[in-house]
C-alpha cells in the first residue's frame, strides 16, 4: 500500500496554486508550499482579500487551477463559493473553522499544520472506485445468472400481451456526458412517444401496458441495465441516467445538476429509495449529490437492500 500510494502521489500533477486572504496567513502557507517534499503546489499568485477583481482575471487568464481561501473572511468565503459555481475547473480550498469540519466536510488534506477542505472536486475516486467496479461487476454477474429464468419468461409475457420487441433501448448520459443505449424490458405501447416526443413518465401514464405495470411496480423491467453495468455503462448504485434532451433543460435549469455526470449512474439510488417516483427533479437532485459528495462503499449495500425491502414491501406485504 505504501508502495502505490507513492507512486501515484509522485505521478499526481501539480496545482497552479493562488493563495487569497489575509497577508500574514498568506506568508505562512507560502512558507508551507516551499517546504513540502512532495511539491503538491506552485504558487503563482498571492492576492489579499479586498483585491477580488486582482483573483478573477487570475483565473479567467488559465495561470492558476487551484485557490486556497486563508482567513475566516466572509467576503473571502463568499468569492470561493462564486468560483466554485462558476465551474471554472479551479479547485477551492478552504482552512476550515470548527463547524465546517462538523457539518461532514470529508475532502481534506494537510499544509503544512492547517488541514484544507476542498468542496469542488468531490467524487468517488481511487481505491473506493475500483472496490465500487469490483462490486459491480461481480454482483451484476451473479444476478445474471441467477435470474436468467425470470427474465426469459418476462420476454414471453411481453411478447403474447402486446406487439413489439420485449427489450426496449434508448439513449442515456452517462459518466463524463458519454451517450449510452440502456436496456429495459419494454412497458408501455410501441411509439409511445410519437405525437408527444420526450416525456418524463408519471405513475399513472397511460401509455403502459397491464403488464409493463406489473413490471415496474415490481421492478422488473430494470433488470436488463444489469448487462448496462456488467459493460462498464453503469453502475448498481448511483444517480438515475437521464435522457440528453432532459439533462441539457436540467442542467441549465437547476444549480450543479452537471456533478451527476461525475460518477457512473445507477440501477438504484439514493433518490430512488428515500423520495417518490413523482418527485421533482430538483429533489431528486439533492439525493444525488449527497450520494456522490458522501459516498463510502457500504452505502452501496445499504442502497441496495433497502431498495430490495422496498420492493417486498410494495408488492408482497402490502396490506
Amino acid at each position: 500500500r505504501i508502495l502505490v500510494q507513492q507512486r501515484f502521489l509522485a505521478s499526481l500533477p501539480v496545482r497552479r496554486v493562488v493563495l487569497y486572504g489575509l497577508r500574514e496567513r498568506i506568508d505562512k502557507l507560502e512558507e508551507y508550499i516551499k517546504a513540502e517534499k512532495t511539491k503538491r503546489f506552485e504558487l503563482v499568485a498571492k492576492v489579499e482579500y479586498d483585491n477580488k477583481d486582482e483573483l478573477k482575471r487570475v483565473i479567467s487568464e488559465g495561470a492558476a487551477d487551484c485557490v486556497i481561501i486563508t482567513d475566516r473572511i466572509r467576503a473571502a468565503r463568499s468569492l470561493a463559493f462564486e468560483v466554485f459555481l462558476s465551474r471554472s475547473g479551479v479547485l477551492v480550498y478552504l482552512v476550515p473553522e470548527v463547524h465546517d469540519i462538523a457539518i461532514g466536510a470529508l475532502h481534506h488534506t494537510v499544509l503544512g499544520d492547517m488541514p484544507l477542505i476542498c468542496f469542488s472536486d468531490k467524487t468517488i475516486l481511487g481505491r473506493m472506485l475500483l472496490l465500487k467496479r469490483v462490486m459491480d461487476i461481480a454482483v451484476s454477474f451473479a444476478a445474471l445468472v441467477i435470474l436468467s429464468p425470470l427474465l426469459l419468461l418476462t420476454i414471453v409475457a411481453i411478447k403474447l400481451s402486446s406487439r413489439g420487441p420485449a427489450i426496449y433501448s434508448q439513449e442515456r448520459v452517462g459518466r463524463g456526458g458519454r451517450i449510452f443505449k440502456v436496456h429495459k424490458f419494454r412497458t408501455m405501447v410501441v411509439d409511445a412517444e410519437k405525437v408527444t416526443g420526450p416525456v418524463i413518465s408519471s405513475g399513472d401514464d397511460p401509455r403502459v401496458t397491464k403488464i409493463g405495470r406489473i413490471l415496474r411496480n415490481t421492478k422488473i423491467d430494470e433488470l436488463p441495465q444489469l448487462i448496462n453495468v456488467l459493460l462498464g455503462h453503469m453502475s448498481l448504485v448511483g444517480p438515475r441516467p437521464e435522457r440528453p434532451a432532459f439533462v441539457e433543460e436540467f442542467e441549465t435549469k437547476y444549480l450543479a445538476y452537471a456533478d451527476r455526470k461525475k460518477v457512473l449512474p445507477g440501477l438504484t439510488g439514493l433518490a430512488q429509495i428515500s423520495g417518490l417516483y413523482e418527485s421533482d427533479p430538483d429533489m431528486k437532485l439533492k439525493y444525488d449529490l449527497l450520494y456522490i459528495y458522501n459516498y463510502r462503499p457500504l452505502m452501496d449495500i445499504a442502497i441496495m437492500y433497502r431498495t430490495f425491502e422496498y420492493v417486498l414491501r410494495q408488492n408482497i406485504f402490502k396490506r
